[in-house]
C-alpha cells in the first residue's frame, strides 16, 4: 500500500480508519483483529492530534507493511514528544469515582494489538508508533 500523509486534525480520523481497514483486509485479518487494530491506531492518532498538535499544525504519516507473518502499521507525527508507555494507566481496581481521568485509550491501544512499539526518532524529530498484528495462521510469539 502507498503511504498516507494526512493533516493532523480530527477530520482526518475517518480516512485513517479506512486506510487501516484496507490494510487489514489486504492482510486477511479476521474481523475481531481488524476492529482491535483500528481501535489502537485511532486512539493513538486522536492523542497525537489533540495533544501533540494542540499548539501547532502538522501531518500524520502512516505506512503499511505486510509480510507472511504480520501486518505492521507505522504512524509518525512531529507533535510533542509522547511515549505512551510512560503514561500513568488508571488503576482499574479503584472505584470509578476515585480514578484519575485519562489513560484508558492508550491502555486499550497498547493491549489491542499483538505488539506495540514506541520510538522517538531523534533525526526526524518525530514520534513513531508501530502496531503489529499477527496474521491468523501464524504464532505471534515469533514476532520480535
Amino acid at each position: 500500500m502507498e503511504p498516507l500523509k494526512i493533516p493532523g486534525n480530527l477530520n482526518s480520523l475517518t480516512e485513517i480508519k479506512e486506510y487501516v481497514r484496507t490494510a487489514a483486509k489486504k492482510a486477511k485479518l479476521n474481523g475481531k483483529a481488524c476492529y482491535k487494530l483500528v481501535l489502537a491506531v485511532d486512539e493513538i492518532a486522536t492523542n497525537a492530534i489533540n495533544y501533540g498538535y494542540a499548539d501547532c499544525i502538522g501531518d500524520l504519516y502512516l505506512y503499511v507493511y505486510i509480510n507472511q507473518k504480520s501486518l505492521i502499521i507505522i504512524m509518525e507525527d512531529s507533535g510533542v514528544r509522547f511515549d505512551p508507555f510512560k503514561l500513568d494507566i488508571p488503576d482499574f481496581n479503584q472505584p470509578l469515582e476515585e480514578r484519575k481521568i485519562g489513560g484508558i485509550g492508550v491502555y486499550l491501544a497498547i493491549h489491542s494489538v499483538d505488539k506495540f512499539i514506541y520510538k522517538w526518532v531523534e533525526k526526524l524529530n518525530c514520534n513513531r508508533n508501530i502496531f503489529i498484528m499477527c496474521r491468523n495462521q501464524y504464532n505471534c510469539s515469533t514476532i520480535p
